[in-house]
């Protein structure tokens, strides 16, 4: 009874895994599509364009922190997550450039880069203070 239990949990941490990588590329490839799409106004909730791309990049470091190889609760993990994200946010202004309705701001790369680095701080610092044995190399 304790080895069907143990051997199923095995196998769940390797599909968790793979689904947060899968998550992370569905993630990646929807912040391109929103990137490109033409603008219908300002955008929406209210906020400002910048709080809208703080928070989705902050779900993206986020995301790539928690499908990292290095670990979750790595200082390498968190160094990858956050200039991943800020990378990420870099390329898609540089692809604004070659869409004419669409323009490049540096401010919305800081935007990015502070929401990644907000989330996953928060993340890291979470795990350091509570730990946990499962947020460890996948």
């Amino acid at each position: 009874m304790v080895d069907v239990s143990l051997s199923v949990k095995a196998e769940i941490v390797p599909s968790l895994t793979r689904m947060t990588r899968v998550l992370t590329v569905v993630y990646g490839l929807t912040l391109i599509v929103l990137a490109v799409i033409p603008r219908a106004g300002t955008p929406g909730f209210g906020l400002s364009d910048w709080v809208l791309h703080a928070l989705a990049y902050g779900v993206f470091g986020g995301l790539l922190l928690a499908s990292c190889p290095c670990g979750v609760g790595t200082v390498q993990g968190v160094v990858v997550a956050v200039a991943g994200a800020a990378s990420f946010g870099l390329a898609t202004e540089f692809l604004q450039l070659l869409i004419p309705y669409r323009s490049f701001d540096v401010w919305d790369v800081v935007a990015d880069t502070g929401g990644a680095l907000i989330v996953v701080s928060m993340m890291w610092l979470s795990l350091s203070v509570w730990g946990s044995g499962r947020w460890t190399k996948p």
